[in-house]
């Protein structure tokens, strides 16, 4: 419409050989923008359907669902009073960024960097809540609820994403608020991969606690993010275990590749989007690189009170 109107304008006082050449700029800046966009879309679609996941039979295991929590307060924590909360149905999860023990709260205006955070999840007959040293990172983007380990009680799922460029944009880490026996747990899974639009919960047989595919890129025993395959080049890998929420556990979930003889599972990050097992790697160099997720995970029990005390 704009090139339109500056012909128009223009007409009167144009030669048609430099009308024809501004309505040839017009058209190529058209062309540019239209073709960009189409190539934008593309990507953006190319995107959402990137998954490096194995696939499952409906025979096999059934896609489980949690409920969405709603963010109703901030998304980051860094400075001293900043806070994040989620509205889980009845109860709610909220992050407090706390000064360090012992320091008093700066004056408002001049708040420091947080050194702890208090996460409580609380409705209106109880409060659980513990105080960390600090959380993974401070962007506190998801929650989700469900019964995760079959007692009958909500479990929590929280997701803290890295914001970063590239590939490390897609890396995350997971905190889980389970029920137990004296109330409910922290339990915290970092240098994982986002599954949008959720985590990958999975109900295999008859089973009715569902278990995480929990995604991780393959890093060296020297830091590397790349592994060297079998035809000599250096590759970047994505592996995958299975997660069980169990009560009766320490930290209240387990590894639990037994449910499925593929797991660990191991596949080639490439360009296109693949579930296919890769055989880049041996399996000698599989087990000297795989690294337990439950051997670092940092869990805690979480103090309960009654509401009102």
């Amino acid at each position: 419409m704009k090139c339109a109107k500056f012909v128009s304008d223009c007409g009167d006082v144009l030669s048609k050989q430099r009308l024809l050449l501004v309505l040839a700029k017009c058209l190529l800046v058209v062309g540019v923008y239209s073709g960009q966009a189409r190539a934008e879309a593309t990507v953006a679609q190319e995107e959402m359907d990137y998954s490096y996941a194995p696939l499952f039979s409906a025979q096999v295991a059934k896609r489980f669902e949690p409920k969405v929590c709603s963010l109703i307060e901030g998304n980051m924590l860094y400075w001293v009073g900043e806070s994040v909360t989620f509205n889980c149905g009845v109860r709610t999860i909220s992050f407090n960024a706390l000064a360090g023990k012992g320091k008093k709260k700066p004056p408002e205006g001049e708040e420091g960097v947080a050194e702890r955070v208090r996460i409580r999840l609380a409705d209106a007959t109880f409060t659980a809540e513990t105080i960390l040293r600090g959380l993974p990172n401070g962007f506190i983007d998801y929650a989700w609820s469900a019964d995760l380990n079959g007692d009958g009680k909500e479990d929590y799922i929280i997701e803290l994403g890295s914001h970063g460029n590239g590939l490390a944009a897609e890396t995350c880490s997971y905190l889980f608020l389970l029920s137990d026996a004296k109330g409910y747990r922290y339990t915290e899974v970092s240098e994982a991969m986002q599954t949008q639009p959720s985590p990958i919960l999975l109900q295999f047989g008859g089973n009715p606690t569902p278990v995480m595919l929990l995604q991780r890129m393959a890093k060296s025993s020297n830091g590397s993010d790349k592994l060297r395959g079998q035809d000599g080049k250096s590759h970047v890998f994505f592996k995958f275990d299975l997660l069980q929420f169990d009560p009766a556990t320490p930290r209240g979930v387990k590894v639990s590749n037994q449910l499925d003889s593929r797991f660990p599972f191991w596949t080639q990050f490439t360009e296109k989007p693949s579930h296919a097992a890769t055989n880049l790697l041996s399996e000698s160099v599989k087990r000297a690189e795989w690294r337990d997720p439950m051997k670092n995970m940092d869990s805690v029990e979480m103090k309960v009170k009654a509401a009102g005390r």
